[in-house]
């Protein structure tokens, strides 16, 4: 992930902190070091408490706790982004792996009303999440999912145009603005596994808003539930 902008509107602030584990890849949550540690350590797949910032860059030093032979610095720094209301850009991902596409299903039925959309196989990770329309008359539309039942997507607000068998869809867990919603990164940590139930109790990103494209090019816009520079 990256960072995007702050709520606020204020100038991103960038501190250069010192790693207590490897990290040698740009776009990782980092969180507060525990007792013993030399520094801020990655968070996991499901848990950022005490998030202080997103990697900003490669260290150009290896993780290390001995000297330097040549008196060097032996410390490995990394650049973040420790704004308590920075909003982070990560990518939606279809799995575990990074750079994984999303999968567009496709409908099995019609929907005159464009309140339902029927698929072979719709499980109910889903449900209260959203669904994108990837082809068809509703092309580029997102509606959030009310319920699911028998493979069967209900929405509360109508698509605009009817919905016909073979319109493919993607469907996530989560839908922008919705409390107790917190997405499960890919085992990297920089994108966001659409293919897990949000978990409602392990405490790291919600998603602020959705930017849909294509399947291997559409992102979430995320902020950090428990933040270590902030309120609460």
């Amino acid at each position: 992930m990256d960072f995007s902008y702050t709520l606020s509107g204020a100038t991103p602030r960038f501190k250069k902190m010192i790693l207590g584990v490897q990290s040698d890849v740009k776009g990782v949550p980092l969180i507060a070091g525990t007792g013993g540690l030399a520094g801020v350590i990655k968070a996991s797949t499901t848990a950022a408490v005490d998030f202080i910032g997103v990697q900003h860059n490669v260290p150009k030093t290896t993780y290390q706790t001995a000297q330097n032979a040549d008196g060097t610095d032996n410390a490995s720094v990394a650049e973040v982004v420790v704004n308590p209301d920075a909003v982070f850009k990560a990518k939606l991902c279809g799995g575990a792996t990074s750079g994984t596409d999303l999968t567009a299903i496709a409908t099995t039925a019609t929907s005159a009303t464009g309140l339902t959309a029927t698929f072979t196989t719709l499980a109910g990770t889903y449900d209260e999440g959203s669904l994108y329309c990837v082809t068809g008359a509703n092309k580029g539309i997102t509606r959030r999912i009310a319920s699911i039942a028998a493979n069967v997507a209900t929405m509360t607000v109508a698509f605009p145009a009817d919905i016909a068998s073979g319109d493919t869809f993607v469907a996530l867990p989560y839908a922008p603005d919705t409390a107790n919603q917190y997405v499960q990164l890919t085992t990297d940590l920089t994108e966001l596994n659409v293919t897990v139930a949000v978990d409602t109790d392990n405490a790291n990103f919600r998603v602020l808003e959705l930017k849909m494209d294509e399947v291997g090019n559409s992102y979430a816009m995320v902020i950090a539930v428990d933040h270590m520079y902030g309120q609460g």
